[in-house]
């Protein structure tokens, strides 16, 4: 089944890949199988200077530099330089291997402070040199912020060791035999990238804030006036009478005037 691209978030993946001399002893083949099975991972793999950047160390007796994360910037290089990696033979120097790739890789240029950092170990069997210094160098790493994933080929290997320099248990990965080792480099790319390069991002909400909104109230509905029937004012003119002024209401007492009365002549 043909591998995609999974891995599609930055990271910054070293390979610290066994060269002893187990790793032929059990087949003659094996040391292609495992350039084979790394670079099936990198297919795997959205490789760039902005996206997936990939280091590689080879150990066996001694460890040594093969790239750095900034020498290739494409998978195609690197498929050329591994597929030209010699096998070391001799025996297994895991401490090393990791010493320099914190020394020569993570802590050097190219290596990015906020991009995830992770170490994957491929190796056949137990170290054989300098194994007092296997837990002490996985804790460099781990310091550093580096996650590690170890791959042990065979039933040849300490699986309780690589539990211990691995940063979780989760984070080990046995196959029984090389050749099985190909089929595993989905698992590897599961474990480097458990969201299938589809890691969700955070998402940021601002919230506007609202102004309330104030309501005049509304004047009181009046009822319509009907204004007042105008009637013409009417006046008493019988003396003494009181006059009401129907217009405004006042009353206003009219007196008689001389005129008014009827004098009888004197006899």
């Amino acid at each position: 089944m043909p591998i995609t691209v999974i891995c599609r978030d930055k990271l910054d993946v070293v390979f610290i890949v066994d060269s002893s001399g187990s790793i032929n002893e059990k087949g003659v083949d094996n040391w292609s199988v495992v350039k084979n099975f790394l670079n099936e991972v990198l297919v795997g793999m959205d490789i760039g200077l902005d996206a997936v950047r990939v280091g590689l160390v080879e150990f066996s007796m001694n460890a040594l530099l093969i790239f750095d994360l900034i020498k290739y910037n494409n998978r195609a290089d690197m498929v050329t330089e591994i597929d030209a990696m010699v096998y070391m033979g001799g025996t297994t120097n895991l401490a090393d291997g990791m010493t320099v790739a914190r020394a020569d890789i993570f802590n050097r240029d190219g290596n990015r402070p906020d991009v995830p950092d992770i170490a994957v170990i491929v190796t056949d069997g137990k170290p054989t040199e300098k194994i007092k210094n296997n837990l002490p160098s996985a804790d460099s790493l781990k310091q550093r912020g580096v996650r590690i994933v170890c791959v042990g080929i065979t039933d040849a290997i300490d699986e309780d060791e690589l539990k211990a320099i691995a940063s979780s248990p989760q984070d080990v990965l046995l196959t029984p035999n090389f050749v099985s080792l190909k089929q595993e480099a989905v698992s590897v790319l599961g474990l480097l990238c458990p969201a299938n390069g589809t890691a969700p991002q955070p998402v940021t909400v601002t919230i506007k804030p609202t102004t309330p909104i104030v309501k005049t109230p509304s004047p009181p509905t009046l009822p319509p006036v009907t204004p007042p029937i105008s009637t013409p004012a009417t006046t008493s003119t019988t003396p003494g009478k009181y006059i009401c002024h129907q217009q405004t209401g006042l009353v206003s007492l009219m007196m008689p005037s001389k005129a008014d009365f009827y004098m009888a002549p004197s006899r």
